[in-house]
């Protein structure tokens, strides 16, 4: 059940130097030979695909499937019709999906518009609950002209923007209407672990104003009467080794700026990628650390929809994306 809180006058996370460290860690590598483009989707404003690997007019799909894995509401009993795409504006070094994430070129089938709309059409024919988009922002405007032709065309599913949340507000409010649910992670606090973690100092503060611009979009939660979320927002945040006590700062911002909307707190962090040869993120998470930040979220008042046990940090639900 959801807890309802008294909207308070919001708070932008505060910018200050790390806009500085993201600047150079977004310049750095960037090849003579790039576009001259400069993409407004994402805070890095870069010369369009220099970092995120995206190509001009098409989305490269990954993989199309049947995700049984994401949170009841969003599986249900059929599945979550889940499209990854390839490519990132981040660099998580963690990333469970970094073979997809951040390998160039792009590893997956170029789609345009229309193609990107039939496969959406295909999913609702495997009896899909949904349209889920996993990291989406990159190829912000070719995902949306697929969107706004399948509407037209009658789909009947909700779309889900499944994002990392380090998107500009304009791109994002270009949505209205047609995304009905966000599942966007938080994921950091502390610019020093931004950068260090995903090349992206200034992640709060660009994320913290997406979050608040998703509430705005699409409201508080709806379900259908199997329980199926068919509208609105739920935020995720996988606690990392080492890094609790910036969890909870990130729960005291949530607390004070959009208290009302449900949190996914998951414990599933298994050391993958570059993480595996990084301490902290060189080893799983504990017991102490998921279970002071769950107590934490709930101490202040929030709303944790979904919990989970140590056994869910394994590879075992990280899709086969090379198959």
């Amino acid at each position: 059940m959801l807890l309802f809180f008294q909207e308070k006058k919001r708070f932008r996370p505060s910018l200050g130097a790390s806009f500085f460290y993201s600047i150079i860690c977004n310049r750095k590598g960037l090849g003579e030979d790039m576009p001259d483009a400069i993409c407004a989707i994402c805070p890095r404003a870069c010369q369009s695909g220099a970092f995120c690997g995206k190509r001009g007019g098409v989305a490269v799909v990954a993989k199309a499937m049947i995700h049984m894995w994401e949170e009841p509401c969003v599986s249900g009993g059929n599945g979550s019709g889940t499209v990854f795409f390839a490519g990132c504006n981040l660099r998580c070094v963690f990333c469970q999906n970094h073979e997809i994430s951040q390998t160039r070129p792009l590893i997956g089938v170029a789609h345009d518009a229309d193609r990107l709309a039939a496969l959406f059409w295909d999913l609702q024919s495997q009896n899909a609950e949904n349209i889920n988009l996993v990291t989406p922002d990159h190829v912000l405007p070719i995902t949306r002209e697929a969107i706004v032709i399948a509407r037209r065309q009658g789909i009947a599913l909700p779309f889900i923007w499944n994002s990392n949340a380090y998107v500009n507000q304009k791109p994002l409010q270009s949505l209205a209407s047609l995304v009905d649910i966000f599942l966007p992670d938080l994921k950091y606090c502390d610019p020093v672990l931004s950068l260090r973690y995903a090349q992206a100092a200034d992640y709060f503060f660009h994320a913290g104003n997406a979050l608040c611009t998703m509430r705005d979009l699409v409201g508080l939660p709806q379900y259908g009467g199997n329980g199926m979320m068919r509208r609105g927002m739920m935020i995720r945040h996988l606690v990392l080794p080492g890094c609790r006590k910036d969890s909870m700062r990130l729960l005291d911002w949530l607390r004070a700026n959009i208290p009302d909307v449900p949190l996914s707190l998951m414990a599933q962090y298994t050391p993958m990628h570059l993480a595996k040869q990084m301490k902290p993120l060189n080893r799983r998470l504990t017991g102490f650390e998921y279970e002071s930040v769950l107590e934490y979220a709930m101490k202040i008042g929030l709303t944790v929809a979904y919990q989970q046990g140590r056994g869910a940090a394994t590879p075992t639900y990280t899709p086969d994306f090379l198959r």
